[in-house]
């Protein structure tokens, strides 16, 4: 039990905070980097290089195995925490959602979107109906797939982009 309270030190909570928030950072960074524009991605970059210093500068006065198991535990909670994040922060766009269903599910594709409430319209082809949805928040999206999982649909999605 001493043993394990030599490692909980203040030194080592200090240590798995500021490693937990490296993590996060980081896994923010790289989705960021990719997905967000030049301004964003120095930014972030900036941020997460900065404080990863400080980590590293940390990191030289513990013991490998604190090293290695708050960065494992760091590692498997921080990813998660930081993607829910980044999915909690993300803006609303408008979608279109493109949807073939056979013929015969027409009417009930109708009704279902009707109650939906989200803007579509569609054009009838023999034995194909062609149904373009308009989503304008992830609400709507979330919906209208459930809403096509109970019909033979095919669908494919395109984001709406500023020019």
């Amino acid at each position: 039990m001493t043993m394990i309270m030599d490692y909980l030190n203040t030194a080592t909570i200090l240590f798995f905070t500021l490693q937990f928030i490296n993590v996060v950072l980081s896994t923010m960074k790289t989705v960021l980097t990719v997905k967000a524009n030049k301004h964003v991605a120095m930014l972030i970059n900036t941020i997460t290089y900065t404080f990863y210093s400080g980590v590293v500068k940390l990191m030289t006065g513990q013991d490998m195995v604190v090293v290695l198991a708050v960065t494992f535990l760091t590692n498997v909670i921080g990813v998660y925490i930081a993607m829910f994040i980044l999915e909690k922060a993300k803006k609303d766009v408008l979608w279109k959602i493109e949807v073939t269903v056979p013929r015969e599910e027409m009417e009930d594709v109708l009704a279902d979107a009707r109650k939906l409430d989200i803007p579509f319209n569609y054009v009838d082809i023999e034995k194909y109906v062609l149904f373009n949805f308009y989503s304008a928040t992830q609400k709507m999206s979330a919906d209208l797939k459930e809403m096509l999982k109970n019909h033979n649909a095919k669908y494919f999605v395109v984001e709406s982009k500023n020019l």
